[in-house]
């Protein structure tokens, strides 16, 4: 359980520090207050930094996309349009001497570092490569044990780039469900295939109960049409028919993509990106229930965004029933920092509801 945060020089973010985590966490904040921020670098805390993570999130939001192709892998527009500097404050990549981009614990140990290098070592070894001294690395490192991500700089016509390893290992106990909640179709079929015949199938049934209280059981079905998809059909009372669950609404597809990501990672993580997306009102304080359950039953570490005020007052109600679980925090932008965040206690956050004050 990550118990604290600290992030620096990512995106916006030129520095944010949070004393006190729970392990169910609830970040809200107007538009361009950090709050999808927040959770790509968590994203990358706990996926090790991996260069897959790093990809996703920049074609997230198409900053993989550039005018011209061929400028990647220009000398003078190299470092301008590499897609990678978008993860920097300013969008900029930072000299080869300073320390980059950096999260972790609020103590700052055991800190995720993402920086640009000129050499690469192993061993206390400089790896030796034809031109080595034309190439720009972008490395990732824990407690200084740095590993390539790729090259970003080399010069025209010299050398061959050094292209990205493993590192560090990708976590499969991570999952990320971003504002439109939906995973993709082939992952949700397997995640299904992972806990079906187990009890933790029961906690999805009783989760899409929330929207339709007569679904007795769900399974995946192979469609007729030429792509040979599996989408989740669900059965309703004794009848024998399979309903396509997407029949039902968009909000039974989001609550069975986010309790299927949480029933799969046990001792992990789970990331909701604008986790009222699709929901009515009515059903935030059953979710938040459910959430609080498992993330105590599966040891699962829970951080979600929202903007609205029925989603912060269904957590609320749910918090309420676990006190030493929750956490509640409000993002505001700042011109300086780039982000200031608020932690609210349970009392305050109730406070706030109940007098109509704006803490979204």
């Amino acid at each position: 359980m990550l118990d604290s945060l600290y992030i620096a020089n990512f995106r916006l973010f030129r520095e944010l520090k949070i004393k006190r985590l729970g392990m169910v966490n609830l970040f809200s904040g107007k538009n361009g207050s950090g709050k999808s921020c927040l959770l790509e670098a968590l994203n990358l805390y706990f996926g090790n930094g991996h260069q897959r993570l790093l990809a996703d999130l920049i074609a997230s939001r198409n900053e993989d996309k550039y005018p011209n192709q061929a400028d990647y892998l220009d000398l003078e527009n190299g470092l301008k349009n590499n897609p990678f500097r978008h993860l920097f404050r300013g969008r900029a990549f930072p000299p080869t001497s300073e320390d980059g981009i950096q999260i972790g614990k609020a103590d700052q140990t055991n800190l995720l570092q993402i920086c640009t290098r000129k050499t690469i070592e192993k061993n206390n070894q400089i790896f030796i490569t034809s031109d080595n001294e034309d190439y720009i690395f972008l490395m990732s490192s824990r407690e200084g044990k740095f590993n390539p991500i790729s090259p970003i700089n080399q010069s025209k016509n010299k050398g061959q780039p050094i292209y990205a390893r493993d590192g560090y290992g990708y976590s499969q106990k991570l999952h990320h469900l971003d504002s439109y909640g939906f995973l993709d179709k082939n992952i949700t079929a397997r995640l299904w295939d992972e806990i079906t015949l187990t009890p933790l199938e029961e906690h999805v049934i009783q989760a899409l109960n929330f929207i339709n209280d007569q679904i007795t059981g769900l399974t995946f079905s192979v469609t007729t049409d030429l792509e040979d998809r599996r989408i989740p059909a669900v059965r309703i009372g004794h009848s024998y028919d399979r309903i396509p669950l997407k029949s039902l609404g968009d909000g039974a597809v989001r609550i069975l993509h986010i309790i299927l990501a949480m029933v799969n990672a046990k001792e992990g993580v789970l990331l909701i990106d604008e986790a009222e997306n699709g929901l009515h009102w009515s059903v935030h304080p059953k979710l938040w229930a459910i959430i609080f359950h498992l993330s105590q039953q599966l040891n699962i570490q829970v951080f979600a965004t929202t903007h609205s005020k029925d989603c912060i007052a269904g957590f609320h109600e749910a918090w309420l029933e676990n006190p030493e679980e929750g956490a509640f925090f409000r993002l505001d932008a700042d011109p300086e920092e780039g982000a200031k965040v608020m932690p609210y206690s349970l009392k305050t956050l109730g406070n706030a509801l109940e007098s109509q004050v704006e803490m979204r």
